[in-house]
């Protein structure tokens, strides 16, 4: 729809006129005028807090315009809504906070018992380190280095020179200079008068400490089937020190002077100690 430029013209003047006829009326009224109706924002115009001519003006300007109207209290009631569902996700959120922060306080708890553990823990380590207490020292595997080996075939000899027996002989790897402990233990015996068994251990081809023993008693039997004729347990620790980092074939070797000797039953034990 359009409006002609006379009607405008009209419309513009009849407002000049309105707004100076009201600005006379309340010139006339004096300072102590007060309005017939209270405040309302819906009518103030330019939001400026207060009803009065300029508002007119505004409504004049736009005298004759047409457009889709506005239901400002569904849109009020819109906005209302709006705010409702922003408060309830405000307080679901301040809930989650809230669980979060309790959660971050029982994990700095934790956490302070997890650090005075490991002081504990630390200051414990640091009295073992200091005192070497092996009882209290939770070892590595083969952090002592040994091997160890087994038998219960019966073997016999009658050879009077050093030979090797059977099934004894371990191999073992040091990383640095160590001291060996070599433990032999076995039942054996020698038949005849007279006669008895010797035992050596060698590392490598190098004879351990402290060489030849006699491992059997020598018996003179004037009676027959004199007791110590037959198998008894025997055991012997040899030792050698300062063996340099490296791998290594222990052995035990055996002979007897005369006769047969017999052997059962029989372990080897090699040990390691830091030199």
């Amino acid at each position: 729809m359009k409006i002609k430029l006379s009607t405008l013209l009209n419309v513009v003047l009849a407002t000049f006129l309105l707004t100076a006829l009201i600005y006379d009326v309340a010139v006339s009224r004096g300072d102590d005028w007060e309005p017939l109706l209270p405040y309302d924002p819906w009518v103030d115009w330019n939001d400026d807090g207060c009803i009065d001519i300029y508002d007119k003006v505004a409504v004049g300007a736009r005298f004759g315009s047409c457009g889709t109207p506005i239901n400002k209290t569904a849109l009020l009631l819109c906005l209302h809504n709006r705010l409702d569902s922003l408060n309830v996700t405000v307080v679901e959120l301040q809930s989650k906070v809230d669980a979060l922060e309790s959660t971050v306080a029982i994990l700095e708890t934790d956490i302070t018992m997890l650090n005075a553990t490991i002081v504990d823990h630390e200051s414990r380590l640091a009295t073992l380190e200091a005192n070497y207490s092996v009882t209290n020292l939770k070892l590595a595997p083969y952090a002592i280095p040994f091997n160890s080996t087994y038998s219960s075939v019966q073997q016999q000899t009658t050879d009077t020179v050093f030979e090797d027996m059977p099934s004894m002989s371990v191999t073992i790897t040091l990383n640095r200079t160590s001291h060996l402990i070599i433990m032999f233990s076995a039942e054996a015996k020698v038949d005849g008068d007279g006669k008895y068994m010797q035992i050596l251990a060698k590392v490598n081809e190098l004879m351990a400490l402290p060489g030849g023993i006699c491992l059997t008693p020598i018996v003179y039997d004037k009676i027959s089937d004199y007791d110590l004729l037959d198998y008894m347990a025997y055991t012997y620790n040899f030792f050698q020190p300062s063996v340099e980092a490296g791998t290594y074939i222990i052995k035990i070797q055996w002979k007897v002077t005369a006769g047969t000797g017999y052997i059962d039953e029989r372990t080897l034990t090699v040990i390691a100690l830091p030199a």
